[in-house]
């Protein structure tokens, strides 16, 4: 139960360092960046290759 008082809210977000985007704590502490930017990120070191 201590881990649920202590976990971000879901409402609450942050900036993101890379673009400025509202994101999620959880996302900006995994990654860095938001989920947007973490796509950027993985298209310019492996393109989608139709």
């Amino acid at each position: 139960m201590r881990q649920a008082a202590e976990a971000p809210d879901a409402s609450t977000t942050v900036e993101c360092p890379e673009c400025g985007e509202p994101s999620s704590p959880a996302r900006i502490s995994t990654w860095g960046h938001c989920r947007a930017c973490r796509t950027a990120d993985s298209r310019a070191i492996q393109p989608l290759r139709w």
